[in-house]
């Protein structure tokens, strides 16, 4: 098995919007937490959040999983017809 990547962009662009989308999380949790909202709920939703990234990233990486195979050829039949 073979995993090969053709990223959207540039994988460097890709790394800095994932960073991006992590800050914005912990700018969000911290808004939570000053909101008096409960730990638990803000520790779910940070979760939650965090595999949603992960699978955005992932995605603009588009990976392809490459399974080589091994075919025996079948030796071709000619059926020559002479009337």
């Amino acid at each position: 098995m073979i995993w090969q990547f053709f990223p959207v962009l540039h994988p460097a662009v890709i790394v800095l919007f994932g960073l991006a989308l992590l800050a914005a999380l912990l700018l969000g949790s911290r808004l939570l937490l000053q909101k008096h909202v409960p730990r638990r709920s803000i520790v779910q939703l940070g979760v939650l959040r965090i595999g949603m990234i992960v699978l955005l990233v992932l995605g603009l990486f588009q990976p392809v999983l490459s399974i080589p195979q091994s075919v025996t050829d079948s030796p071709s039949l000619l059926v020559l017809v002479d009337t």
